[in-house]
């Protein structure tokens, strides 16, 4: 989340809709977009993952994109 507000990068975090408002705060503290959905984590994961194809950023968990050195393809 602090790479996203450094490098001025929207950051979007799906939770579940009894999240703790605490954790909703925090995360609004530090100005990410927060998107309840669903009764556990399970369903909000999927929301996420459906939200991230319509969009075209499906980069989550299996194709987490690591920093590229110089001379390298930036494959996960």
């Amino acid at each position: 989340m602090e790479a996203g507000g450094t490098l001025g990068i929207p950051v979007t975090v799906y939770c579940q809709q009894d999240v703790s408002q605490h954790k909703k705060d925090a995360l609004l503290d530090r100005g990410v977009r927060v998107v309840l959905h669903g009764n556990d984590c399970v369903e909000a994961e999927n929301e996420a993952r459906a939200s991230a194809k319509v969009h075209h950023r499906n980069r989550m968990a299996q194709n987490v994109y690591k920093p590229r050195r110089e001379g390298e393809k930036n494959e996960p």
